[in-house]
């Protein structure tokens, strides 16, 4: 536990300097390199060999250093995924696991990392004060849910989640992100309470799909890169589907 709490304040100072000091023009290296861990780590999962592993971070380099335009991504990463399955295809396998791994390497790996390398130059503030809310978010549902979690949510996904942690965390967010946006000049009360929802709908929707892979994968952890906590995948899990949201919403 003690572990975990400092791991905890180091990423939340860490995260704050980068927010703080990294120029704009380095933030798709650092999001690429988060991408690339975060492929190590689903690969591994799937026990992909070395050089498949390799391929799949070469393969995300055009995406953060090349396009701008996200249309040429989207078309990009769907030729990433059909080179993919036309792999099984010429091998003639009927392989279910390594279909379904295809597609999420994508979806899980490089499509929330570009687009928080974008969110990063184009939206900051929006980025930082999501990055914030599923902070709390996170902590208040296991507060909660420690004290008061009585109905499990998902026993066979998540054993330890309660819909009491869930129903005290989504209050405590909505009610500190509305009296925020009153009280500060950065969002609206609209934009503020927009992003919480999507926070509040889509944070446990990662955190329970990283939590499908490994009880289905029969893993604790999806790595061991920052101790107490697991892998980039078991930090990162409630940006997966939140991040995507937060950019079409803030950008397109």
């Amino acid at each position: 536990m003690i572990i975990r709490a400092l791991s905890s304040i180091i990423m939340v100072v860490c995260v704050s300097l980068l927010f703080m000091y990294l120029p704009d023009g380095q933030a798709n290296v650092v999001f690429y390199i988060l991408a690339c861990i975060a492929t190590f780590e689903l690969a591994a999962m799937a026990q992909e060999t070395y050089v498949q592993k390799v391929i799949y971070c070469i393969a995300w380099i055009p995406v953060f250093f090349m396009f701008d335009d996200i249309k040429h991504v989207i078309a990009y990463m769907y030729l990433v995924f059909f080179m993919g399955i036309w792999n099984l295809i010429i091998h003639d396998k009927v392989d279910l696991d390594k279909f379904f791994i295809t597609s999420l390497y994508v979806l899980l790996t490089c499509l929330p990392f570009y687009m928080m390398s974008k969110l990063f130059i184009l939206e900051k503030e929006t980025l930082f004060a999501v990055l914030v809310m599923v902070w709390v978010y996170d902590i208040v549902a296991y507060i909660g849910g420690k004290n008061f979690g009585k109905h499990k949510l998902c026993v066979n996904i998540s054993p330890k989640k309660s819909w009491e942690g869930l129903i005290i965390a989504t209050i405590f967010v909505l009610v500190a992100s509305y009296y925020t946006a009153i009280k500060t000049e950065s969002f609206n009360v609209y934009d503020i309470l927009r992003y919480a929802f999507l926070v509040v709908l889509l944070a446990p929707a990662g955190d329970l799909s990283v939590s499908i892979l490994k009880r289905g994968f029969k893993i604790k952890d999806t790595g061991n890169i920052i101790p107490g906590h697991g892998g980039i995948l078991d930090r990162l899990y409630s940006l997966i589907f939140l991040v995507p949201a937060i950019y079409i919403i803030g950008v397109l």
